[in-house]
């Protein structure tokens, strides 16, 4: 009788674990927390936070608007790390645009916020004119407060004269002027500014920068150099002053950039095109000294340019990378630009979220070109960019130096 017991109470127990097995509920797995902060203004476009697998597989999409606190899950198996794209859509002038940035590599249940630093302009009051005689030749020039740069410019040969216009805003005074001839690179310092004021002055009257750097590179087909500075211990935002802006096509195989001892926090940009390939060198933080040994292209590789399955392979090692598709259609009125993030030269993004694609067919996979591929051999950590572009914080200070392969 004990025996017959028993058996009967093992059954009753195995039937119980059944029931409870058929009706239970899928464990969810925490992937990612969101922070849209109230300034991050979503009623212009349409956003979306979407997470895959390593293997490329979907895990989990939601949309979002601004002041809102998000948790997103799923109840896909979910091993390893993921791959997290942030997808914004507007429309302009019966134009559709779509940009959609990805990091790979990414730890689950990482916290990312949303949220604009840009802060507000002072009112505009007036116009500030400069005119700089003397200028034998003209090279670049820049015309800032810490505000707003140089709106226009002109320069004639004849009388070697260069006229720049610049706006004024209110509690702002100081402004800057730069100029190059190509040769000589000078400065001045304009204070106590009035709406409407209007300088005029040599070339030769103006100051040599407190410290420079000198570039030197074979000779490429364009260069471009902008060098930003800050006020120390100022409140106001944006606190930019533009110290360098050349921005034309002329050859170069050396280039000068300038600084001033009274500004802090130089954001050095200097972008160096050849056809198919080009150099970025980005340097946050501190004043550089130029010697730079750049990368070759013959290091590296584009081994799969599709979109699914892209490769890239090396001979020298780099930080990360960072790879950019695109794609445009007149007939639609509709432009993609999608960049991807890696510490590695593979990625795989194999799925789009149907509640997306249904509406927004133009996003297919096979629709996305690439670009160029950035290695960068130099640079902060792959975390600390990550962490940087999660958290809506400043760039991290360092040297940033990559080579660019183009492939269209």
């Amino acid at each position: 009788m004990k025996t017959k017991i028993l058996f009967a109470l093992t059954l009753s127990i195995f039937a119980s674990a059944c029931d409870d097995g058929d009706n239970a509920v899928p464990e969810k797995t925490s992937l990612l927390t969101l922070t849209v902060d109230a300034s991050y203004a979503t009623d212009i476009a349409d956003h979306w936070i979407i997470v895959h697998d390593e293997d490329g597989s979907l895990l989990a999409s939601e949309s979002f608007e601004a002041n809102q606190e998000l948790e997103i899950v799923t109840d896909k198996p979910a091993p390893g790390k993921i791959t997290v794209t942030h997808l914004r859509h507007f429309v302009t002038n019966d134009s559709k645009f779509y940009f959609a940035t990805s990091h790979l590599g990414i730890e689950k249940g990482k916290h990312m916020t949303l949220k604009l630093n840009s802060g507000m302009k002072p009112a505009a009051t007036g116009k500030l004119n400069v005119s700089v005689s003397n200028v034998a030749s003209h090279d670049h020039h820049s015309l800032s407060s810490q505000i707003s740069s140089a709106g226009g410019a002109s320069w004639s040969g004849g009388t070697g004269i260069l006229d720049m216009e610049s706006t004024t805003f209110r509690d702002i005074s100081k402004h800057i002027v730069t100029v190059s001839d190509g040769n000589s690179l000078r400065h001045k310092v304009l204070n106590d500014v009035k709406p409407n004021d209007l300088y005029s002055f040599s070339f030769y009257d103006m100051d040599p920068f407190d410290q420079t750097a000198d570039f030197s590179f074979p000779q490429p087909d364009e260069v471009l150099l902008d060098v930003w500075g800050s006020e120390p211990n100022t409140t106001l935002t944006p606190n930019n002053y533009n110290l360098i802006a050349h921005f034309n096509s002329d050859t170069h195989t050396t280039i000068k950039a300038g600084y001033l001892n009274s500004l802090t926090n130089y954001r050095t940009r200097l972008d160096i095109l050849y056809p198919d390939y080009a150099y970025e060198y980005i340097n946050i933080g501190s004043i550089p000294n130029g010697n730079n040994a750049w990368p070759q292209k013959s290091d590296f590789n584009i081994s799969e340019k599709s979109f699914t399955n892209f490769s890239a392979t090396s001979s020298k090692s780099y930080v990360w990378r960072l790879s950019r598709w695109g794609y445009t259609d007149a007939a639609s009125q509709t432009v993609i630009t999608w960049d991807v993030s890696a510490s590695t030269g593979n990625q795989s993004i194999r799925e789009w979220p149907s509640e997306i694609t249904s509406v927004h067919p133009t996003l297919s996979f096979d629709n996305m070109k690439h670009g160029s591929t950035t290695f960068y051999t130099q640079s902060p950590p792959f975390e600390s960019v990550v962490n940087t572009n999660f958290e809506a914080g400043p760039e991290p200070e360092g040297l940033r130096l990559g080579i660019r392969v183009i492939t269209h």
